[in-house]
């Protein structure tokens, strides 16, 4: 069975057109059924980036890759929390450390990155006209999501995971977020909701998420504290082409090892 989750060998472009019509099955067109627009939100203007300050061998790497990024926004550093009695694990204590840069900002609208990420080429672009297709009572429009299962494909620039999706590297978040978070936040002693990512794009959880389609944002290869090993995320997505489309698509898997 097709599991984008796991690590495999061999010839990905390959495999990839094997999976075709499986991955296709779980974009669900539903731009005819979709009103865009509606979003009266004023474009982010800063981006914070959550970062344990050991951490020099990621930041370096993450000011190489978003050059775009430090010249069109004012970029600051979030210290990330570490695991204390009041956030026992790891986990607990990357949900705190996204919850309180979200709290602590003084805008309505953010950008809030992960330290291991970076934009595709073509990035910012996209951004702008998948914010134009928002609707008006939208909480967080996410970069990238390896969604589990379908997602709904809205418009041109913007989907729906349905259920939830892992991994929010990049996201444009609005402060009406944090209330529903606080509200549901007894929702986290579900297995699947403990994460950031699966939390607010829990169907469990009113929480009103998109996604920018084709995707924008990914991550580098680099050691996680999370899990204690070095992580690619390119495993989880080259055999899947046809099912995680990012904006650079074209140029970006012919560029990955085993391709």
């Amino acid at each position: 069975m097709n599991n984008p989750l796991a690590a495999s060998f061999g010839n990905f472009k390959l495999l990839s057109q094997k999976n075709r019509a499986e991955d296709e099955k779980c974009l669900l067109d539903e731009r005819s059924q979709f009103s865009p627009g509606g979003n009266k939100c004023q474009f982010p203007t800063k981006v914070y980036v959550i970062h344990r300050k050991e951490r020099e061998d990621r930041w370096g790497k993450f000011q190489n890759l978003n050059l775009d990024l430090f010249e069109k926004f004012e970029v600051c550093l979030w210290e990330a929390s570490l695991p204390s009695p009041e956030f026992p694990t790891v986990v607990d204590a990357i949900f705190d450390s996204f919850v309180k840069c979200i709290e602590n900002s003084p805008d309505e609208t953010l950008i809030v990155m992960e330290d291991d990420a970076y934009l595709a080429e073509g990035a910012l672009e996209k951004l702008h006209q998948a914010w134009k297709d928002l609707p008006e009572d939208w909480d967080i429009l996410i970069g990238n999501h390896y969604f589990i299962g379908e997602i709904k494909v809205l418009s041109d620039h913007l989907a729906k995971p349905v259920g939830r999706a892992s991994t929010a590297n990049f996201s444009i978040i609005r402060k009406t977020i944090i209330s529903k978070i606080k509200q549901n936040l007894d929702k986290r002693s579900i297995p699947s909701s403990r994460d950031f990512d699966h939390f607010v794009t829990s169907s469990e959880i009113p929480i009103n998420n998109f996604t920018v389609w084709p995707m924008v944002s990914r991550e580098f290869s680099s050691f996680s504290d999370h899990k204690g090993i070095n992580l690619d995320s390119s495993h989880k997505i080259r055999e899947n082409a046809f099912k995680y489309l990012f904006v650079d698509q074209n140029s970006y898997y012919p560029s990955l090892e085993g391709w």
